[in-house]
């Protein structure tokens, strides 16, 4: 079966487009050492902007990952606007081709993420992507959380704690910081999204018995925006190589990844 695998990245949005939402942050009344009040507010005003990266209202999307045919493609360097249209445009791609579009915790998170900050932006939300009662359609999407909890709707593990169980391979960061990492770390953001993908198809193989159909260079996501760590034109994708030796979204965020 011939499928599309996907991730999103999220992060804050910025301070000056949150300045009319984010609250005025105090230290407790009976703190009065002037450092240790400082240091309160920094670490509330920290935990709420982590919390932001997960609402669609508050967060916006740092990057897209996309794994198809063994070729990653990381769209990132065209401002949200962009990422979101080429996005919609691969998978709208795969839906033509009758290919599974497969993710851990997508239906919960990543597209009514990406739904909801399209609308932000004034971008046309393909159509059949989501039942008539607004649930992404069945018959589309693979969301491998649901196959992980077999009904059970209260079980509740995280990609990289998943992986662990099945020894499939480990996360190699840390989700919350990624927003951070883009940007003062490309190569490493990226090699992180590309992991959290190459786990997924492992999971996918795992969980499903589906392997990924290695094909070919000319597969769509050749030459879609995969030159991202150098924003230079988009290339041909690389052959793979091997793999190194979470209720409200953002409830469903924390849980999940």
């Amino acid at each position: 079966m011939k499928t599309l695998i996907f991730d999103i990245e999220t992060g804050a949005r910025p301070d000056t487009e949150l300045a009319d939402i984010m609250p005025e942050f105090a230290a407790p009344k009976n703190y009065k050492d002037g450092d240790k009040i400082s240091s309160y507010i920094a670490a509330e005003r920290a935990a709420w902007l982590e919390k932001a990266a997960l609402s669609a209202v508050t967060g916006r999307i740092v990057a897209i990952g996309c794994r198809q045919d063994g070729c990653s493609a990381i769209l990132g360097d065209d401002g949200e606007p962009n990422q979101i249209k080429a996005f919609w445009h691969i998978l709208e791609d795969a839906v033509r081709e009758k290919r599974a579009i497969v993710g851990w915790n997508i239906n919960a998170f990543d597209l009514p993420f990406l739904a909801r900050r399209s609308w932000r932006h004034g971008i046309e939300v393909p159509s059949g992507l989501f039942t008539g009662r607004g649930y992404p359609h069945p018959d589309l999407f693979v969301d491998l959380v649901l196959e992980w909890q077999c009904g059970d709707k209260q079980e509740r593990i995280s990609l990289g704690n998943i992986a662990k169980f099945l020894g499939i391979g480990e996360k190699n960061g840390d989700g919350k910081d990624f927003s951070k990492l883009w940007a003062t770390e490309r190569s490493l953001a990226v090699q992180y999204l590309e992991n959290d993908l190459l786990l997924t198809a492992k999971l996918m193989e795992r969980l499903l018995g589906i392997s990924e159909i290695h094909a070919a260079p000319n597969s769509n996501l050749a030459g879609t925006a995969i030159a991202a760590v150098q924003g230079t034109a988009p290339a041909p994708a690389p052959a793979q190589t091997p793999a190194p030796a979470p209720t409200t979204a953002e409830t469903a965020a924390q849980s999940y990844y």
